[in-house]
């Protein structure tokens, strides 16, 4: 994500494509086990130690946390390839 601040802050699109790329793939990478592999209760069991209501409920909001921000940088970097390039890199 440092990455990707630093190529917006400096204005650089082909850059800022590429970071956005990479944060994407950091959470596909998180979400591919947390969210498709793993059940809220086993998420829950190996990160809070146990699994009563209140952890699961925890693991499913992290769950949709993860696949939000997919969505998320998904959507910045469909808007940062749509862009027209109005500086040069």
């Amino acid at each position: 994500m440092g990455l990707l601040s630093l190529t917006t802050y400096f204005e650089k699109r082909i850059p800022s494509i590429g970071a956005t790329g990479l944060v994407m793939a950091h959470y596909a990478l998180a979400a591919y086990y947390l969210v498709f592999v793993m059940s809220a209760e086993k998420v829950a069991r190996e990160v809070k130690g146990t699994a009563s209501p209140e952890t699961i409920s925890w693991a499913y909001i992290f769950k949709t946390y993860l696949v939000s921000n997919i969505a998320l940088y998904g959507t910045i970097l469909y808007k940062l390839i749509k862009m027209n390039d109005t500086k040069a890199d």
